[in-house]
């Protein structure tokens, strides 16, 4: 099933924000597909609108282009460790495309018994294959239980335990009797569930639906798949949809951070739907929310104290959920350590190619990925991408800039790093000098969103000769497929090394323009002058 392609503006400057998303490590029914809309978008269509405030100044200092002042803290990410490697057969390399390379398999840099560990699909954010929490209790008796012991008994870390059986108390005081389907599991008995996910579909499609082994939440020993008896008794499987809309799902919603539990994978702002918040629009396919990796889960809470539980619950209420800014638990989490943007990419698996990142040269996607250093650090080129040409492409009868769709051709050195916004798609004939727009595909647009610039990312600028140093209007480097999912959170992806093309739409200009490399915000290079169409 395709994306719905019906156009909104959007600006140059800004990225696509619109998908949710969620995640889960066991398996769920598969999702009821959206009809297709109408395919009415046209590059005059995809025309960006200016928003000016959000644009960086190539004379100013960094707090003009949205670039953090400060550095980044020491080891953001923590300290690497390796660890002898466990083997996890669906996730090595053999004839198969999909594996992960052998350092993404043994390197983390999380600490687990840390209440607010960063856990997510990137490479910054796997557990070690041997990680355990060493203070669990079995679920029933409450009695202390090793790692050993938890592969046959339900365990949770202890204060998680206590926590839990004070949200059941009170579900059941509301009606709304609580019914646990999953809790702790180790490394490798999230290998058997991704396997059983595999088996059931394919290995991208488990991707998305199921964590890797290391990067699931479930072994930190503090998350729950979390229901109610009576979902648990209406249904043949209890991971379907349309749980959160329950009496009890919204209960948990109103009510879980009280006891210190928090909902990691929500629905992505522009995906809600327009009156209900538990349940996602209907108008397009909704693939993983960028800003977890994940698709959307109303039953996956995850214990990180009652304090921190009601902080993130204060930041969460402060916005509206359809807003774009809207957090989750990742975001959160990211600004209490300094990281910026929304999250990172998640880990080569040859599924993600463009908007991956990897510890290991030999990974699925080579210098398709993000290269890390062992600080969890992206590598990057010392030189900026050069501008080798930069025209006009218009139908023959357009005049000035109407309908127009500005070409950049670049030298992208390897290692460069980009961030979205990213542009269309060109289509077949592209290298033909009497290319028109119909050679222009444009991607599927939401809600406008303008994103400030990240330290070491390259876009390209665009902006009207004698309106200022502004650069309004902005676009990453990046695969354009990616945009279609990666528009819509802001973080680094890696831009495609070599002689590339990038096709952008305008919005109605007048007068030359002038192009330019921005990195960070500031302007790389020469300023390239484009004439409009007499």
């Amino acid at each position: 099933m395709r994306s719905s392609l019906r156009a909104l503006p959007f600006a140059l400057t800004t990225a696509l924000v619109a998908l949710g998303a969620c995640a889960k490590s066991t398996p769920q029914a598969p999702q009821e597909p959206a009809a297709d809309a109408a395919v009415d978008a046209s590059p005059r269509d995809a025309a960006l609108a200016m928003d000016a405030s959000a644009s960086a100044d190539a004379t100013t200092p960094d707090d003009a282009s949205g670039e953090p002042q400060t550095a980044l803290p020491k080891d953001p990410y923590g300290a690497m460790k390796e660890s002898a490697r466990i083997a996890c057969a669906v996730l090595a390399k053999g004839a198969q495309k999909n594996f992960l390379a052998p350092r993404d398999l043994k390197a983390s840099f999380v600490d687990g018994d840390d209440l607010l560990a960063l856990v997510n699909r990137s490479p910054q954010g796997a557990l070690a294959p041997d990680y355990a929490p060493t203070d669990m209790v079995d679920i029933v008796k409450f009695q202390p239980r090793s790692p050993a012991d938890c592969e046959k008994y339900q365990c949770l870390r202890k204060d998680a335990a206590s926590a839990m059986k004070e949200l059941l108390a009170a579900m059941a005081r509301a009606g709304v009797p609580g019914h646990i389907e999953s809790v702790y599991r180790s490394y490798l008995a999230q290998c058997v569930t991704f396997q059983g996910w595999v088996k059931r579909s394919d290995f991208c499609s488990a991707a998305e639906q199921s964590a890797l082994p290391g990067h699931s939440q479930h072994q930190l020993g503090t998350t729950i798949d979390l229901f109610t008896a009576e979902w648990k008794a209406s249904g043949e499987t209890v991971f379907r949809q349309g749980f959160g809309c329950t009496k009890g799902g919204k209960w948990l919603v109103e009510h879980a951070w009280e006891h210190g539990f928090v909902f990691p994978y929500p629905i992505h702002p522009d995906d809600l739907h327009e009156k209900e918040t538990c349940i996602p629009r209907g108008d397009h396919e909704v693939p993983i929310n960028p800003k977890t990796g994940y698709r959307y889960e109303h039953w996956h809470v995850r214990y990180i104290g009652k304090d921190a539980a009601r902080e993130l619950h204060a930041a969460e209420s402060a916005k509206d959920p359809h807003d774009p800014d809207a957090i989750s638990l990742e975001q959160w989490i990211r600004q209490k350590r300094g990281l910026r943007g929304d999250t990172d990419v998640s880990v080569c698996d040859g599924c993600n190619c463009g908007a991956c990142a990897s510890l290991d040269e030999a990974n699925a996607c080579g210098t398709r990925a993000i290269a890390l250093d062992t600080s969890g650090l992206p590598k990057t080129s010392a030189s900026a991408p050069t501008i080798t040409a930069a025209k006009l492409v218009a139908p023959p009868e357009a005049k000035g800039w109407s309908g127009a769709v500005l070409s950049v051709e670049l030298d992208v050195p390897e290692h460069t790093l980009t961030q979205p916004p990213l542009v269309g798609l060109p289509g077949p004939g592209f290298a033909d000098t009497s290319i028109t727009t119909s050679a222009f595909v444009p991607l599927p647009q939401t809600k406008p969103r303008a994103y400030p610039a990240l330290a070491g990312a390259v876009r390209v600028g665009v902006r009207v000769v004698g309106s200022g140093p502004a650069f309004p209007y902005t676009f990453g480097l990046g695969e354009p497929q990616v945009g279609r999912t990666y528009n819509r959170a802001n973080l680094l992806l890696p831009a495609p090394s070599g002689k590339k093309a990038f096709l952008a739409p305008l919005p109605k200009l007048e007068g030359e323009l002038e192009v330019a490399v921005l990195k960070g915000g500031r302007v790389e290079g020469p300023v390239v002058r484009v004439a409009p169409k007499p």
